[in-house]
C-alpha cells in the first residue's frame, strides 16, 4: 500500500539501524542498493524488487544514544502538570499481546516467516542501566520514560536486578503495562527507586467484548486489584481507552466508563478506533460493511471515526470520546447533561466547553 504512492520509492520492511548508513552510502555513490537486505525498491516501470528480511537485531548492541542531533527543545516535555527535561530508554521491542486492532501481532507474524525469529525481545538490565546512566550523568535527564508497550514484562529477578542499579540515581520515571501484569513485588520496588507514574492499557470496560472482539484477555477483578497494588504505593496511573471497535455499541462504551469510575485514574484518554491496514479488526470492518472504502487509510485516533455503524454512528462515536472524562469524573446525576455534551450542535459544543473547564477546575 505505502509503496504504490508516486513519492515512495524505497521502503525498509524490517529494522532500519544496519541498513541506513549502506543505504545512504550506495544512493550518494550513484550505485544501486539491490544487495542491502530488509528493502523493498521500485523501478522505474513500477515492478517491486524485494530484498530478504535480516533478523531482528540485538538491543544490546546499539551505541548510546546521540542527544547532539536534536535540537534542545526536543527533550522538554509534560508529565503530570511539570515540565521536565526528559528522555527516552528503550527496553523492548515489540509485544507480547496479540490485540487485533494493533500492528504489534502482524510485526512478530512477519519476522517469523521471514526469519524464523521473534520481533519481541529485551534488552538486558546491563545494558539498559548503561542508557540510564548516560541519560543521567552526560544527558541531565530530570526524568526518565522507559519505552516499552510493557515494562512489566521484565521477571522478577530482571526487575530487582534494574532497581539495585537504579536506586544510585533515583530519578522519576514513567513506565506503561497492562492490567494484568501489575504485580505487588515488581511495583514496590519500582517504587523503592523512583517509580513516579504508569500508563496501564484498558481499551474495553466489557470482559466479554474485549476478549471477543479487541482479542485482550483478562479480567476487570484483575484489573481492579491491579489499580489496588498502585494505589498502596501510591503510583499515579493513567488508563488508556478505545471507544468506536467494529460492533461496538453506545451501551458497551458505558462498560468502559463504569470500569474506569472503579479504576479511578489520575488521568485517562479514550481514543478512537482506528482500522490500520493489516490488522484483523479492519478485516471484520469491511467484511460487516463498516467501512466502505476498502482502501481508506486510517486516520488518527483522535480524529473522526471512519466506520459507518448503524448502531454506533460517527457523530456519537466523536461525542463520547470527548466527554469520557466527564463521564467519569462527574456524579451520574449529572450525566444527563453530559449526554446533551456529546452531541456535535452548536448547543452540545456550547455545554461541552462548559462542561470541560468546571472539569478541568474541579478534578484536574
Amino acid at each position: 500500500k505505502a509503496i504504490s504512492f508516486d513519492e515512495i520509492d524505497i521502503i525498509c520492511i524490517g529494522e532500519g539501524e544496519l541498513i541506513i548508513v549502506p543505504l545512504v552510502e550506495k544512493l550518494s555513490a550513484g550505485q544501486s542498493p539491490l544487495k542491502i537486505q530488509n528493502l523493498w525498491i521500485k523501478n522505474r516501470d513500477g515492478s517491486i524488487v524485494k530484498t530478504p528480511m535480516l533478523p531482528p537485531i540485538d538491543l544490546d548492541s546499539n551505541p548510546l544514544f546521540d542527544t547532539a542531533v536534536f535540537e534542545e527543545s526536543r527533550f522538554y516535555r509534560a508529565m503530570a502538570g511539570k515540565v521536565y527535561r526528559m528522555l527516552p530508554v528503550e527496553t523492548h521491542r515489540g509485544c507480547p499481546c496479540k490485540c487485533s486492532f494493533c500492528n504489534s501481532p502482524i510485526q512478530d507474524k512477519k519476522y517469523k516467516e521471514e526469519t524464523g525469529r521473534s520481533y519481541f525481545r529485551k534488552k538486558s538490565i546491563k545494558n539498559v542501566l548503561n542508557d540510564v546512566r548516560h541519560f543521567i550523568e552526560d544527558c541531565d535527564s530530570e526524568y526518565l520514560f522507559f519505552w516499552a508497550d510493557n515494562f512489566l514484562a521484565y521477571s522478577r529477578k530482571e526487575i530487582d536486578d534494574f532497581c539495585k542499579g537504579y536506586a544510585d540515581y533515583k530519578v522519576p520515571f514513567y513506565v506503561q503495562s497492562y492490567p494484568a501484569t501489575i504485580d505487588e513485588f515488581k511495583i514496590k520496588r519500582l517504587c523503592d527507586v523512583g517509580l513516579h507514574r504508569i500508563g496501564i492499557g484498558v481499551e474495553h470496560g466489557n470482559e466479554a467484548f474485549r476478549r471477543k472482539v479487541a482479542n485482550r484477555r483478562y479480567t476487570n477483578v484483575s484489573a481492579i486489584k491491579g489499580v489496588d497494588i498502585l494505589k498502596k504505593h501510591g503510583v499515579q496511573y493513567g488508563c488508556n481507552n478505545i471507544v468506536g471497535f467494529p460492533d461496538e455499541t453506545p451501551e458497551l462504551h458505558m462498560d468502559t466508563v463504569e470500569l474506569n469510575r472503579i479504576l479511578d485514574p489520575h488521568t485517562a484518554s479514550c481514543s478512537i478506533f482506528t482500522p490500520f491496514h493489516g490488522t484483523p479488526l479492519r478485516e471484520l470492518a469491511i467484511k460487516k460493511g463498516y467501512l466502505k472504502n476498502i482502501d481508506a487509510l486510517a486516520p488518527t485516533n483522535t480524529e473522526r471515526s471512519v466506520l459507518e455503524m448503524p448502531f454506533f454512528t460517527q457523530d456519537q462515536i466523536s461525542g463520547k470520546s470527548r466527554t469520557f472524562n466527564l463521564y467519569l469524573k462527574f456524579p451520574k446525576e449529572r450525566w444527563l447533561e453530559i449526554e446533551k455534551a456529546e452531541e456535535l450542535t452548536d448547543e452540545g459544543n456550547s455545554i461541552w466547553l462548559e462542561l470541560r473547564e468546571e472539569c478541568v477546575e474541579k478534578y484536574f
